[in-house]
């Protein structure tokens, strides 16, 4: 995930914490953001991520505009969030809110490795690995159906084959 809004993400983590079943999150590709918190904040021991994810925290964001009075409202709703958003993080990787607070004063980019370290996930997930193929195919082994209408090397290699 690209991220998302602090309100939405903490009504997800709400749920989450309401589910009496465990929760397993996996990072594939990325957890920026309001992802970086869910990926955090699941079950101890099944939060796990892909070997070359990046992993993004920080501080929430916001701004205000309009009457003084009501960016001085949006500016303390804005704390607040901010103020939930650090203390989940804070309280699902073991650090106190006040260095989590330092941390991610500004954007964190992390690999899984670093992600691990910091206790934002428990487990990187390594990759299965392919199998190779019996045997390693070659121009003789092209079908005929690939020649029909063939371009470049493939009707170079098509042109050499006996298809009766």
């Amino acid at each position: 995930t690209p991220g998302g809004q602090t309100v939405q993400s903490m009504a997800i983590y709400d749920t989450m914490m309401a589910i009496p079943n465990d929760i397993r999150t996996i990072c594939e590709g990325r957890a920026m953001s309001a992802g970086h918190l869910l990926l955090t904040a699941g079950t101890p021991g099944l939060r796990e991520a892909r070997p070359n994810c990046t992993i993004m925290g920080h501080q929430t964001s916001g701004g205000a505009s309009g009457h003084i009075e009501d960016r001085r409202i949006r500016s303390e709703f804005s704390e607040s969030l901010n103020n939930e958003h650090i203390g989940v993080i804070a309280l699902h990787s073991g650090w106190d809110a006040e260095t989590m607070r330092d941390i991610l004063s500004h954007d964190v980019y992390m690999n899984a490795e670093e992600a691990l370290e910091m206790n934002f996930i428990d487990r990187i997930i390594e990759p299965v690995k392919a199998v190779p193929s019996a045997g390693t195919k070659n121009e003789n082994d092209i079908p005929a159906w690939l020649c029909e209408g063939a371009r470049g090397d493939i009707v170079r290699a098509c042109a050499g084959l006996d298809f009766d």
